[in-house]
């Protein structure tokens, strides 16, 4: 039942900030409710499925897990700051929100209420979404690296190198998942 509950949370998180961020692509503003809030807020939470894998609650790799839910949170917390303090488009962190926000309300939903079409996009869209959200990870800390005066851009460069040493792996570890869901459907 706990479960359940936080796979229902999760998923009303991540569809509100979905919301959130077309709302404001599509060039309005909120006070309260922005991007960068709702996904800090919802990254935050995120922090539990760390204890979810450690728990065996979950078929999930601590691994895979730790490393996702820290990477992203590094991002909602430091990153973000950090590109729009030097003078980066605001627009650019909404379109990344709304590709993490697209891509994980799919995920919770599906978990939440399962379901073939859930599942289908689940399994595939990660196809299109994963790229562009490493690709625009990847310009996001090089503009970092490249215009802040901080000490934070020369912590950002094993990041960047982390991308294509672990890339293409998380990549096939969820191609992998997408072929076992499928195989199972049959």
């Amino acid at each position: 039942m706990y479960l359940k509950t936080y796979n229902f949370s999760m998923m009303v998180l991540w569809l509100l900030t979905l919301g959130s961020s077309i709302y404001a692509l599509l060039g309005f503003e909120s006070e309260f409710f922005t991007p960068l809030t709702l996904v800090r807020i919802t990254h935050l939470v995120s922090l539990l499925e760390i204890f979810h894998c450690y728990k065996k609650w979950v078929k999930s790799s601590l691994s895979f897990t730790i490393i996702q839910v820290l990477a992203r949170n590094l991002y909602a917390w430091v990153i973000f700051y950090a590109y729009l303090q030097n003078q980066g488009d605001p627009r650019f962190v909404v379109a990344l929100i709304f590709v993490w926000s697209l891509a994980d309300s799919l995920r919770s939903g599906y978990y939440f209420f399962g379901g073939r079409l859930l599942g289908f996009f689940r399994y595939n869209l990660f196809i299109i979404l994963y790229p562009i959200g490493q690709i625009s990870e990847i310009v996001m800390c090089s503009l970092i690296m490249k215009y802040s005066p901080s000490p934070l851009r020369w912590l950002l460069a094993p990041l960047v190198v982390s991308y294509f040493v672990f890339g293409k792996g998380i990549f096939q570890y969820l191609y992998k998942n997408r072929q076992r869901y499928f195989q199972n459907l049959n």
